[in-house]
């Protein structure tokens, strides 16, 4: 989609918030296993609070966002960030519910 990916990994906090439940790995965890498969250019982590979660978009400043097929709109003012929605992964075998 772009010729730089970044990775933003959702704060555990905010996981238990909007899924119910903490995920499997906690976010260190998954910071680790995202750095060993080397696909990003750059992994961050998310901010803590929900409401925050498009702070680190303007602090990124991309030109394209990709969200997972789960993951809730983003209400961005800039029109010129263009957004598109991925379909899901092998949604039997990896969906997170279950997966705990």
């Amino acid at each position: 989609m772009g010729d730089c990916l970044y990775v933003v990994l959702a704060r555990d906090i905010n996981v238990k918030k909007i899924k119910g439940h903490l995920p499997k790995d906690n976010e260190k965890e998954r910071m680790k296993k995202l750095q060993r498969i080397k696909i990003a250019d750059k992994i961050l982590l998310g901010y803590k609070y929900y409401k925050n979660r498009t702070k680190i978009i303007k602090k990124i400043n991309p030109q394209i966002i990709c969200l997972g097929y789960d993951q809730p709109n983003v209400n961005l003012r800039d029109n010129k960030i263009k957004i598109i929605r991925l379909k899901a992964y092998k949604p039997k075998q990896y969906k997170s519910s279950l997966m705990v």
